[in-house]
């Protein structure tokens, strides 16, 4: 392809597509990682099974809250691109809008900046729909994506929790407790069982189901930011 070409390429390609390229290109070299991780796993024994679980776990995790943080900001700045006034769009995200104003509020007792607040509200029909992506008040896993921070995350751009309720255990227990605990420097052992063959093999088995179930949620929560993206599901119609 010659410079013209890619020029042409860059320049056809809507929102929709630089948004799923985005999403796409970061869910790639995540998951590249962790394959290497997990193959790790699978070529060793003994303690170095032990260690590489430990490892794969702390990688799992950091991916995992990676993902859904850069993921949800992705979408929120390709809304940012689509200047709608804040009437055009549901609840949330005139929530979202607003959260700096609401923050400032919430500490003062101040009257005036309670008419400002009011004032603000009053004027979703002007007003671009616009929020700082990488701001933590906006999109907050906290530095421990549990399952109630993303149910937070999940509500915030008008998601659905269905995909993720059944799967609270595997986040919060099976990934960020024991994430937790090798982070602090707590005492955690993935082998439990009694031969040295079964608990090789169980503890393989453990992390592997964790692994799957975990890539699966990511997969999940980036198909629903395209199709949500795709539908329009954001416009309060």
């Amino acid at each position: 392809m010659n410079s013209t070409e890619i020029a042409v390429s860059t320049v056809s390609k809507s929102p929709l597509e630089k948004l799923q390229t985005q999403l796409d290109k970061d869910f790639t070299w995540r998951k590249k990682e962790l394959t290497i991780a997990k193959a790790n796993i699978d070529s060793s024994t003994g303690e170095a099974l032990d260690f590489n679980l430990k490892v794969a776990t702390m990688i799992l995790y950091s991916h995992w809250e990676g993902f859904i943080k850069n993921s949800s900001r992705k979408y929120l700045d390709f809304l940012n691109k689509k200047r709608y006034t804040l009437s055009k769009l549901k609840n949330n995200f005139k929530v979202l809008h607003f959260t700096k104003n609401i923050l400032e509020v919430a500490g003062t007792q101040k009257k005036s900046k309670y008419v400002e607040l009011y004032e603000a509200f009053s004027k979703e029909h002007e007003d671009i729909f616009f929020v700082n992506s990488e701001s933590n008040h906006i999109i907050n896993t906290h530095g421990n994506l549990k399952y109630e921070a993303l149910e937070e995350i999940l509500y915030s751009l008008n998601f659905e929790t269905t995909n993720f309720q059944t799967r609270d255990n595997f986040i919060n227990l099976k990934l960020l407790s024991v994430r937790n605990k090798i982070a602090h420097g707590e005492y955690y052992s993935y082998i439990k069982h009694t031969s040295a063959e079964e608990k090789e093999e169980f503890a393989k088995k453990e992390f592997f189901q964790l692994y799957n179930e975990i890539l699966h949620l990511m997969d999940i929560f980036k198909d629903m930011i395209i199709d949500a993206a795709l539908k329009e599901s954001y416009l309060a119609n």
